[in-house]
């Protein structure tokens, strides 16, 4: 939805003012994105990663968001990296990793 590639230009794109507020801030505080937006990221790293994406997703990503799985790896929160890092070992059953993954995002489903 539209919103959330507001969000998403807002933090990978911000403005002059933007940059110089986050410039004084200190340690960086770490960017909490919309659950449903992060589902979505994931959902696309997750295909991508396993060959699942059809050539033409991974094009349409790249257009929107040159280097866009480097750019996904870095928004997901540790828990997640971790998560995904364990499923694609082949450690974590798909199911258990959407449960794991709806639970550490605080969504019921």
């Amino acid at each position: 939805p539209e919103e959330h590639l507001k969000a998403l230009l807002e933090e990978w794109a911000p403005d002059a003012q933007a940059r110089a507020e986050r410039a004084q801030k200190a340690p960086a505080e770490p960017i909490n994105l919309p659950a449903d937006l992060l589902t979505v990221m994931i959902r696309e790293f997750v295909a991508y990663s396993t060959g699942a994406m059809t050539a033409g997703e991974q094009i349409r990503l790249n257009d929107e968001i040159p280097d866009w799985p480097t750019v996904y790896w870095k928004k997901f929160p540790d828990r997640i990296q971790r998560l995904i890092k364990v499923f694609l070992d082949g450690k974590l059953p798909l199911e258990d990793f959407w449960s794991e993954v709806r639970s550490t995002l605080g969504q019921s489903r």
